[in-house]
């Protein structure tokens, strides 16, 4: 028996369609062709509404198991774009590790004799612990995303980026020179 499905789950005029996705192959091919490209960036751009989010996120979902979302307005800063990248991928660091050695020695003599028991019991022991710890924490650059994102298998999805005011594409688009160029490792 066919599945079925709501009026709402097929017509999703205000997000990305998923029961309802039409592939194109001529346009798939190229985007999963560069989707798949280590290190590359990718624009997509068209009109507002005519599939561009549907198109890019049912592709991810082939692709890749996990992305990265930052989605851009007017006060977006570059390190903004950086922040939200790394809040979304929750990294941890190990901010410090314990070692610990410990040497115990416990020899027990018994003794038995016309029902008189005796024992003597002697302990000695010896512990160190020495603590270490990162004398600064990681420094949220787009060299360190890019080692986090890579490490993962992730790529990093920028939406909007055209709202971003001017004086800060620069740098980004100065940093994606540096995703590039981590893309071999």
């Amino acid at each position: 028996m066919p599945k079925t499905y709501t009026v709402q789950q097929v017509f999703t005029p205000a997000t990305p369609a998923q029961i309802n996705f039409i592939d194109r192959k001529a346009v798939t091919n190229q985007l999963v062709d560069a989707l798949q490209a280590p290190g590359k960036q990718l624009i997509v751009y068209g009109e507002s509404g005519s599939g561009k989010s549907t198109l890019l996120l049912n592709k991810l979902r082939q692709i890749y198991t996990n992305h990265v979302t930052t989605r851009c307005g007017v006060e977006t800063t570059y390190e903004k774009l950086l922040c939200s990248a790394f809040d979304q991928l929750n990294p941890y660091y190990v901010e410090g590790r314990s070692a610990q050695k410990s040497r115990s020695i416990s020899p027990t003599l018994q003794a038995d004799f016309l029902r008189i028991r005796a024992s003597v019991d002697a302990t000695l022991s010896k512990s160190i612990t020495q603590l270490e710890g990162r004398l600064l924490p990681p420094q949220l650059t787009a060299q360190r995303l890019a080692q986090f994102l890579g490490e993962q298998g992730m790529c990093w999805i920028i939406e909007d980026f055209h709202k971003i005011p001017p004086a800060e594409k620069l740098p980004f688009a100065q940093s994606l020179k540096i995703f590039s160029d981590m893309s071999v490792e």
